[in-house]
């Protein structure tokens, strides 16, 4: 079986401490992406087994999420919404780490009826609240 192909948008402490950690796992390919050349050469410098591709325009950032099964969010808030976008566009399983904005969440709900959509699951809110948080709403 191919190996679950994820793209990480993000080299700052979160997507590199992710990446390194999906890396050693068999079944993924792992590529992280960045806009500047700075933070990739940090997470290379730390031998993470990934591929590593940088850009920042919106035609790069789609070229580089093509052909991956999941992009994950691993930006500052302001750009999650950018990185969502991605995902609902290419039909990509998604993951962030941010408390999810309301436009985000209108962008992801379409992709979420066919395709894996987590948001929040950082440490603050964290995926256990948001799952908590869904559930309560389920059953109110």
């Amino acid at each position: 079986m191919a190996p679950m192909r994820i793209i990480i948008f993000g080299a700052g402490n979160v997507g590199t401490a992710l990446a390194g950690a999906l890396a050693t796992l068999p079944d993924l390919s792992v590529t992280l992406a960045d806009s500047t050349d700075e933070a990739l050469d940090t997470a290379r410098g730390l031998g993470i087994d990934a591929r590593f591709r940088a850009g920042h325009l919106p035609d790069d950032l789609k070229a580089m999420a093509t052909g991956h099964d999941m992009i994950v969010a691993a930006v500052p808030d302001r750009a999650v919404l950018q990185i969502a976008r991605l995902a609902a566009e290419t039909g990509t399983h998604y993951l962030d780490f941010s408390r999810p904005a309301a436009e985000t969440l209108a962008v992801l709900r379409p992709l979420g009826e066919k395709r894996a959509v987590l948001t929040g699951c950082g440490a603050s809110p964290g995926l256990v609240e948001t799952i908590a948080t869904g559930l309560v709403r389920q059953f109110s």
